[in-house]
């Protein structure tokens, strides 16, 4: 889980004695001493042995140590967040704890936080056909079948997950320009996708062909990015390039917005021989989002992945050498892990002159 930012409740640990030692304390027994196999007493002479798994005194002992570790560490947890008047941030070994709490004695969890789902935008019409249109040409001109082979196995899924989709959220599924019929959309065909592609080299070149044509749609449409040799121009225009392309799509209300950063960057240094560039593009509530994310929850191993293999291809026009990864993001602190809601995607693009 990917949290980039804001403040947890005050917790701090570090200023008393632990819980595990207030335990000992009261209890009269330590940690176990792992090279002597046993407990040595604190404050009283009692002596815990630990000869084996078979020995019901000694199991029955550490039950009680560690059971009651976790209860009074609970409370001290508790008794923090409860008294705390100024926010600090948790430390992550605290946090860490509370969740192993949580999840060990289901009492004593994070809240969780309401989940919001933002109205549908309205997708431009001529960019929604061509997402719809586009993997289903690619796949007839790479396999040689008929789309209705494809179009059969997305009526099937779709028959299937449809009221799932729609308990998140109410959509018409017959209208492509709303934004989560879209993403309804593209998750039925790249799930059939991964059943009749099997192959990590056939989805490959399709995820680029698709690309491709994603670029023409785009520049068809107005985007303003130039196609040129970087290599002798250096890689600036088309780092515009990437902006525009990512404006149209804001404009078209295929994404929320977008940012672009440029790691440093000097021009002496645009050599194939030297450290890549980097780029750091933040893409906010694509409408393929959920699809991205059932479908990676699903282990297909292939996702609509429109604008990052876009802007690869793009730059690779340019005359680049391009590797990317890509993570979801959820800029939302929440204590809870459990409640992850991830509404970006953060996409790192290394770029260097392709060698002449």
């Amino acid at each position: 889980m990917l949290q980039l930012q804001g403040p947890a409740p005050s917790l701090s640990l570090i200023p008393q004695p632990s819980a595990l030692d207030r335990l000992t304390l009261m209890r009269g027994c330590s940690i176990i001493d792992r090279t002597r196999h046993r407990c040595s007493s604190r404050g009283s002479r009692l002596e815990c042995r630990m000869q084996g798994t078979s020995d019901p005194v000694s199991r029955r002992r550490l039950l009680q140590v560690v059971l009651g570790a976790l209860v009074s560490s609970t409370v001290l947890l508790r008794q923090d967040a409860n008294a705390a008047t100024t926010t600090k941030v948790w430390g992550a070994a605290e946090l860490d704890f509370w969740v192993y709490i949580c999840s060990a004695t289901g009492k004593f969890c994070p809240e969780m936080t309401k989940v919001e789902i933002s109205p549908a935008r309205k997708v431009d019409r001529e960019l929604a056909e061509a997402l719809h249109s586009i993997p289903r040409q690619v796949f007839v001109e790479m396999t040689g079948r008929k789309v209705q082979e494809l179009d059969a196995s997305v009526d099937s899924d779709r028959e299937l997950v449809l009221s799932l989709f729609q308990k998140r959220v109410s959509f018409d599924p017959s209208d492509l320009t709303d934004q989560y019929s879209l993403d309804f959309d593209s998750y039925l065909v790249w799930k059939s996708l991964a059943r009749i592609l099997p192959s990590n080299e056939e989805r490959r070149v399709f995820q680029r062909q698709v690309a491709k044509r994603m670029l023409e749609q785009l520049t068809r449409q107005g985007a303003s990015a130039v196609f040129y040799n970087s290599v002798e121009e250096g890689p600036e225009k088309a780092f515009q390039g990437c902006s525009s392309l990512l404006a149209l799509l804001k404009s078209t209300g295929f994404l929320e917005a977008s940012n672009v950063e440029v790691g440093d960057f000097d021009v002496k240094y645009w050599k194939s021989d030297s450290p890549p560039t980097t780029l750091t593009v933040t893409i906010d509530k694509p409408v393929t989002l959920q699809a991205n994310l059932q479908l990676g929850g699903e282990g297909t191993g292939f996702k609509p992945d429109v604008i990052e293999n876009m802007l690869a291809v793009y730059l690779e026009s340019c005359g680049m050498l391009v590797d990317w990864v890509s993570y979801f993001i959820d800029p939302t602190y929440r204590p809870n892990p459990d409640d992850y809601q991830p509404s970006q995607v953060l996409c790192q693009i290394n770029v260097r002159p392709r060698p002449t």
